[in-house]
């Protein structure tokens, strides 16, 4: 699709999505909005650049939600962010050495998004996630140490910087069955690290030219709005009937995203 009004509308409608979902589940939202640009028309290496600028504003936005609820771990963000953020810029001129002109990286968060989703839908038939504030866990920290969280920050940063992603994907599942934390103060220390760990990233990218400011301007038109409605719907409900809802949602994108990718993957290898 060329660039113009319908695209455009069409780019905010993605990022109002995306900052919805972002913030209710703690991911940067890209996983979300990559597949989206590229049935709007964006190349693969654009649409990893460019999916992260929108990142920061949704997790500002949801962070400021969260720490208002108490419910975020400065401390765990404070050792996580640092190595994170060292291990994005690495990851982003890696990313132009692998084969594939991107359509390779694409299909590996196709594959995140599966994962994704099959764990939403797994926490949503068995119920795991499902407890309010009440009768989570009283942590008013992380358990863990500082190397700990160091490593699970720079893995986070390198799929954040590799992929165009904010590292949600891996900090959610780190955060609640290595680091411990209750659900939702998972969600909020992860948006949060998230925000943290994107500014480099988008930094490394944009030097090598792969954000297309258009498309990120809009997406953060979107994503604003939709970050403070996602936040608030975490912090007032529980997570069950909107993780199966969710996790159904993303598998059928993941699913569509990895079809249409693969024929491209393969003619670029050719």
């Amino acid at each position: 699709m060329t660039a113009g009004p319908l695209r455009d509308l069409l780019t905010v409608l993605v990022g109002l999505g995306t900052g919805v979902l972002s913030a209710m589940f703690g991911v940067g939202g890209a996983l979300i909005a990559q597949p989206a640009l590229r049935f709007l028309g964006a190349a693969p290496l654009v649409v990893v650049g460019t999916t992260l600028p929108p990142v920061l504003p949704t997790a500002i936005t949801a962070t400021i939600r969260y720490h208002r609820q108490g419910l975020v771990d400065w401390r765990a963000v404070a050792y996580v962010a640092p190595p994170g953020m060292l291990a994005t810029v690495g990851a982003a001129y890696l990313a132009h050495q692998i084969p594939g002109d991107g359509h390779l990286l694409l299909l590996v968060t196709a594959g995140l998004l599966v994962w994704t989703a099959l764990r939403m839908l797994r926490d949503g038939v068995t119920g795991n996630g499902d407890a309010d504030d009440d009768t989570e866990p009283d942590v008013e920290s992380s358990p863990r140490g500082p190397l700990a969280l160091g490593l699970v920050g720079a893995g986070a940063g390198a799929l954040s910087g590799l992929l165009g992603i904010g590292g949600g994907v891996l900090l959610i599942p780190a955060f609640s069955q290595f680091v411990r934390l209750p659900l939702k103060r998972t969600i909020a220390t992860s948006i949060a690290c998230v925000g943290l760990l994107t500014v480099p990233s988008t930094l490394a990218h944009a030097w090598l030219g792969d954000v297309d400011w258009r498309l990120a301007l809009w997406l953060c038109v979107g994503v604003v709005p939709g970050a403070w409605l996602g936040a608030r719907i975490t912090v007032a409900a529980g997570e069950r009937r909107l993780r199966l809802a969710i996790g159904v949602l993303l598998t059928v994108i993941a699913v569509s995203f990895a079809v249409s990718e693969i024929p491209n993957l393969l003619r670029a290898v050719r």
